[in-house]
């Protein structure tokens, strides 16, 4: 991230001593952040089952664990009283959390 500062917090919270000035690129928008990393620009961070499934990018073990990161649902309250949204909120939600107590070492298929 360029001016949001989550990231090199989390970095610090995990005791590493890092700067904004130690990242020589930095980008806010993920896009464009996502094509700098596969044109090459450094080392960047995605979802896992992202990464594995560009062949552009090459996965790099860091030997630390990292933090899970929060996932929200978010939409106005009035929208989720709708029963057809309230319906793809449940599934969007089981899905999700389907999804995230895979367990991340396990090979992708």
């Amino acid at each position: 991230f360029d001016a949001n500062p989550q990231m090199i917090d989390g970095m610090r919270a995990m005791g590493l001593d890092v700067r904004r000035e130690d990242f020589d690129v930095r980008c806010d928008h993920q896009t464009v952040y996502w094509q700098l990393v596969r044109a090459g620009c450094g080392v960047g961070f995605c979802q896992r089952s992202v990464g594995r499934a560009d062949d552009t990018v090459v996965e790099v073990p860091l030997g630390i664990p990292l933090p899970p990161l929060p996932v929200w649902l978010a939409a106005p309250e009035a929208m989720r009283q709708v029963p057809r949204i309230r319906r793809i909120w449940a599934l969007l939600k089981s899905q999700m959390q389907a999804y995230l107590d895979v367990d991340p070492s396990a090979p992708s298929g």
